[in-house]
């Protein structure tokens, strides 16, 4: 049977060590004034226009959110990640990923592809230290909708432009570390594989009801076992 797996990348596939968050947190403060909102916002599996939003409505600004005004932060956003980046010694990539991946791409009838509320440019940015966005020929990005539950429905377009097939939600699992991971496929009925490798525990990501748990993909042939028979 063809497989589509789609990765989550933020704690999935790696961490950048902060980059993202002090990157948002500059265009946050630069464009909506700096206060204590830019703390209580949680990231964990949200879109970065999504967290751009629930940053607005919990700051004091008088300014609406316009389109605008979201581009410009965004903008900033993906100026400030750029630069961060270039520096950043901190990053990470998660136990057992690369030869994960290396794995998968082997398999005849595996395609591989991204599910991310990352905007596209900002997770390209951050699968470039690592040189992974060569296992990643499309996917479905924050840039592309706000709303995370939107996007299988962008990644099952592309990895049909892509591939020439028209994956089933059946030949598809989408793997991530948070509850919006697990959330954003059930009205698709694909499935979905949660590793406990982010902030969430594993007992929250088991109350959201995923296909399959992991505690982390570190486990090469387990992991490739699981995501071929889910």
């Amino acid at each position: 049977m063809r497989r589509l797996i789609l990765f989550d990348i933020d704690c999935t596939l790696l961490k950048a060590g902060g980059a993202g968050r002090r990157a948002m947190r500059k265009a946050l403060a630069e464009h909506l004034g700096d206060g204590e909102y830019i703390d209580r916002v949680k990231y964990d599996g949200k879109t970065d226009p999504l967290i751009v939003r629930e940053s607005h409505e919990a700051s004091l600004t008088k300014e609406p959110l316009s389109q605008e005004l979201q581009e410009r932060i965004l903008s900033a956003y993906l100026l400030y990640l750029e630069e961060n980046l270039r520096s950043e010694t901190g990053a990470t990539l998660m136990p057992g990923i690369l030869p994960l991946l290396e794995s998968l791409r082997r398999e005849r009838e595996v395609t591989l592809g991204l599910l991310t509320g990352n905007m596209e440019r900002g997770g390209r940015l951050k699968l470039g230290l690592f040189h992974l966005n060569g296992f990643f020929p499309f996917g479905a990005f924050g840039s592309d909708h706000w709303n995370r539950n939107l996007l299988l429905p962008i990644a099952w377009e592309r990895a049909e432009r892509s591939t020439g097939h028209s994956f089933s939600p059946r030949e598809t699992v989408i793997v991530g570390d948070s509850i919006h991971d697990v959330a954003c496929v059930k009205p698709y009925g694909a499935k979905v594989l949660a590793v406990a490798t982010g902030s969430t525990p594993s007992g929250a990501l088991l109350a959201g009801d995923p296909d399959g748990l992991m505690e982390s993909l570190e486990m090469t042939d387990k992991a490739v076992e699981v995501l071929l028979t889910l």
